[in-house]
């Protein structure tokens, strides 16, 4: 989004002409900030309307965490357009604070695992692969992976990678850990349908596909 931001104001401008750039424009890097924050604010909301409705405190917390990511994406969106020492301690600790409260939440709320009283050590009750030691690594690889978003703001320095190849090798790890995140998320929720959240091993549709035939039928 960011990206189409920057390829509309760099063309649409004509300043591939010149020697100016898009950065240099305020509105341009008040949007450029908006646009990062938007997928975030809009799961933000989502918790707040649910919060509302089921009158769950766990919404109250999932919406938390949204909400921290959103200003570590800002402070960190700010240090990236002015480079100043005290931004970048600012974007440090409120990105290294927005890593350790999702993490917690993708190992223990999303994947349902670090169970105290669970009949597997450090696990859950209810495992669909067999081999345990599969989720261990699956939690520190997430942490490691987690991590991966202190390089926008220290900014590592390797050599055999400059710009954008960087930029294409953490979001390449980022999808990679998002499959992952997915794959356990599911098999959590797969496993805890006949529990906590449901009474049925399906949902049921809102309407009957039967009943429609039946009047087209008639």
């Amino acid at each position: 989004m960011r990206c189409l931001e920057f390829y509309i104001c760099y063309y649409g401008m004509r300043w591939y002409k010149k020697e100016e750039k898009c950065h240099h424009l305020d509105l341009y890097n008040f949007f450029y900030i908006i646009i990062a924050v938007i997928p975030y604010w809009v799961r933000f909301l989502q918790c707040v309307r649910r919060l509302f409705e089921e009158k769950d405190w766990a919404h109250l917390v999932n919406g938390s965490r949204y909400f921290l990511t959103i200003v570590a994406v800002v402070i960190r969106t700010v240090f990236e357009l002015k480079i100043e020492k005290r931004w970048e301690v600012l974007a440090l600790l409120s990105s290294v604070a927005a890593i350790l409260f999702n993490t917690c939440w993708d190992i223990v709320v999303d994947w349902g695992l670090l169970q105290k009283k669970s009949k597997n050590m450090f696990l859950r009750n209810k495992l669909a692969v067999s081999r345990k030691y599969v989720y261990f690594v699956v939690m520190v690889l997430d942490v490691i992976l987690r991590l991966g978003w202190l390089q926008l703001v220290l900014k590592f320095n390797i050599r055999a990678l400059k710009g954008a190849a960087i930029s294409t090798l953490f979001s390449s790890v980022e999808i990679f850990r998002r499959g992952v995140w997915m794959f356990f998320r599911l098999e959590n929720e797969h496993l805890n349908n006949v529990g906590r959240y449901r009474a049925f091993k399906s949902v049921p549709l809102p309407f009957s596909y039967y009943e429609e035939e039946e009047k087209k039928n008639e």
